[in-house]
């Protein structure tokens, strides 16, 4: 098996237009499985907020110099009647559909779970759609494990 050459960094604001991209290529995947989202080009996350936050970490990951990965951690302060007091809370997760299969997904999160051990954060939550299968699959095998379901109705 050929090893790749992956480099993982932390987001800078001279990649908001790229992460604009990616973050579109999230939207694209995720309509399917949202009959709530709004028509048109929509925005989920506030990038720069999430680059300048000395609580998140933006990472990009780099095969061969080229960006093919990114994903968040933000720490976060849960429920009052919730253990422990803080979770980092992971999204953003995307990888560009001709390097998906190579485990890049694995890696961003296994970074961002090294940078929230870092700041003694040991609890992580994410959110994914019920129906988008392969995802499910990638985070399960990371270890993650369904806890909730959330519920949507619109009449």
């Amino acid at each position: 098996m050929t090893q790749l050459n992956i480099n993982i960094r932390s987001a800078s604001l001279e990649d908001v237009k790229l992460l604009r991209e990616f973050e579109q290529g999230v939207i694209t995947a995720e309509r399917p499985f949202a009959a709530n989202l709004k028509a048109g080009e929509i925005f989920y996350y506030d990038l720069e907020a999430l680059i300048a936050s000395n609580d998140s970490n933006l990472l990009i990951a780099e095969m061969d110099g080229l960006p093919v990965a990114c994903g968040y951690a933000t720490i976060r302060n849960s429920k009052p009647h919730i253990t422990p007091d803080l979770y980092s809370y992971i999204g953003f997760i995307y990888v560009v559909p001709e390097q998906r299969g190579k485990k890049l997904a694995g890696h961003i999160l296994q970074a961002l779970v090294a940078w929230s051990k870092s700041r003694d954060v040991h609890a992580f939550e994410l959110e994914v759609f019920t129906e988008n299968e392969s995802a499910i699959r990638a985070y399960e095998k990371f270890g993650f494990k369904a806890n909730l379901t959330q519920m949507w109705m619109s009449e």
